[in-house]
């Protein structure tokens, strides 16, 4: 008798593990089946879009599980800046990024906002009113913009003190002036 005892409580164990693997997958699959609430949806290059024309009152109590075509959205052009595209300006403008110098070297950086390609920026470093010094460099074309190929010029070319800076622009008929302060 005994061994019967055995043999049933064996029984029954395995019974339970069954069972209790059942109900654990059963679990499972309700857990994974629910449909998720996402907090804010993520780019992609290729949106799935309902087709206005399948939409019916059947696919409410569907709750979105009905047929869906694929469709991409249109896309509005991102408006970078606002105003007047400076490309269609006659006359080239920019700003001096950076004039500094160290104990060697000055050193003037320009950036143009229009994007032209090639040209020349004449630089006048002035002081009192007159040409202390004057350099020319080649305009060129950055990616959307343009600048001077840079102005590294030899700290002893010029004194110290306060320079205003004047760099003149030319390119495809287009001119400017950029104009900007250096201290020594």
């Amino acid at each position: 008798m005994r061994r019967k005892k055995r043999k049933s409580g064996k029984i029954i164990f395995g019974i339970l593990i069954v069972v209790a693997l059942g109900v654990m997958a059963v679990l499972a699959y309700l857990y994974f089946s629910q449909p998720k609430e996402v907090d804010e949806p993520t780019p992609s290059s290729s949106v799935v879009a309902q087709d206005p024309a399948k939409k019916s009152a059947g696919q409410n109590q569907d709750q979105g599980r009905g047929e869906v075509a694929e469709q991409p959205l249109e896309k509005e052009p991102v408006v970078q800046y606002d105003g007047n595209n400076p490309n269609d300006s006659g006359d080239l403008t920019g700003v001096v990024t950076y004039a500094g110098a160290t104990d060697s070297s000055i050193i003037i950086r320009v950036n143009i906002d229009q994007y032209v390609d090639g040209g020349t920026c004449k630089l006048n470093l002035l002081q009192g009113g007159s040409v202390a010094y004057a350099v020319s460099a080649d305009l060129i074309a950055d990616v959307s913009t343009s600048t001077c190929s840079g102005f590294n010029l030899s700290r002893s070319v010029v004194g110290s003190g306060d320079f205003a800076i004047s760099i003149e622009l030319s390119s495809e008929g287009k001119t400017g002036v950029i104009s900007g302060e250096l201290s020594l």
